[in-house]
């Protein structure tokens, strides 16, 4: 009987080693709709791209798509920030981002994109413009964050 419970003891510490990694890459894929007072709505996609473990520290890429629709449900433009995080449990840090821009009607143009990162952020900051016959007629500026808390949780 001592056997069984040493060896049953000795199984669920084995397994209880290896569950922090099933945790720690589960797959994350939410949206988020946000409705803008001219009819058309914007989708808020965050998804985890991909995430790895070394001995003492974890990493972690995400991505958040920002997709504005006009009220016909058809998609006008996107923004994609994607951002790598290091963390260990006590801190996170933010050590790569990028951010790029899709347009799919062509009356949208993109005025301004910025995008950066400091601890454990990063952000991109933008502005669209719709034209027609050369006069912008509307504009949208809106941003997109990612952060990474120290245990890994992607908001």
């Amino acid at each position: 009987m001592r056997r069984f419970i040493s060896f049953f003891t000795a199984t669920i510490l084995l397994i209880m080693t290896f569950l922090p990694n099933y945790y720690v890459c589960a797959d994350e894929n939410n949206d988020q709709i946000i409705y803008c007072n001219n009819d058309g709505y914007i989708v808020v996609n965050t998804k985890i791209i991909s995430c790895s473990e070394t001995r003492s520290s974890y990493t972690k890429t995400a991505s958040r798509t920002f997709t504005y629709y006009n009220s016909d449900d058809v998609a006008q433009w996107d923004v994609v920030l994607t951002a790598s995080f290091t963390y260990d449990n006590i801190t996170s840090q933010c050590t790569s981002s990028n951010a790029v821009y899709h347009i799919y009607n062509s009356s949208w143009s993109l005025d301004r994109l910025y995008y950066d990162k400091a601890g454990n952020a990063a952000w991109a900051d933008f502005t669209f413009d719709y034209k027609i016959l050369f006069i912008t007629i509307n504009s949208y500026t809106g941003s997109i964050s990612l952060s990474c808390s120290s245990n890994g949780t992607i908001s």
